[in-house]
């Protein structure tokens, strides 16, 4: 496998997924990238953001605009636009948008965030979620790593 050469010339293009209140446009795969990054734009409206979990690649976020808290352990940060934060991988962590919207682009590597975002595409349902959150490798305090016998 080779990286591949990726342009969007604008705003309209790349795939849109919806994951739990937000929307993630697709900007560059595992697949595309040779296995060394992903990158996804995300928007979402106030108090949105995945409950505090890990998984096994790091994760950064950089807050184009609007503002959001970032939870890493136990520790709290603001971030407003233009904005940074870096998670490394195996470590709990949650956002929360604080204004009205955000717009923040996500970089992840080594890992496979995009698929774990495409089994959550525009799934609601609460175990659903935990499914497709264990099935791809994180981990959620309070919630089993393997899914209840039914």
């Amino acid at each position: 496998m080779s990286a591949q050469t990726i342009v969007f010339p604008n705003s309209h293009e790349g795939a849109r997924l919806r994951v739990v209140g937000d929307t993630v446009r697709v900007l560059a795969t595992n697949a595309e990238t040779d296995r060394q990054f992903e990158v996804f734009e995300v928007n979402g409206p106030r108090d949105s953001g995945p409950p505090p979990h890990a998984h096994p690649w790091s994760e950064a976020y950089l807050i184009v605009s609007g503002s959001m808290e970032v939870l890493v352990g136990e520790h709290a940060s603001d971030v407003g636009s233009g904005g940074f934060a870096h998670i490394p991988a195996g470590m709990i962590h949650a956002y929360r948008i604080t204004s009205d919207e955000a717009r923040f682009y996500v970089i992840t590597g080594p890992g496979h965030a995009s698929q774990l975002f495409i089994d959550l595409d525009a799934t609601t349902n609460f175990d659903e979620v935990v499914r497709a959150a264990l099935k791809n490798g994180l981990t959620v305090p309070g919630v089993p790593t393997a899914p209840a016998a039914s």
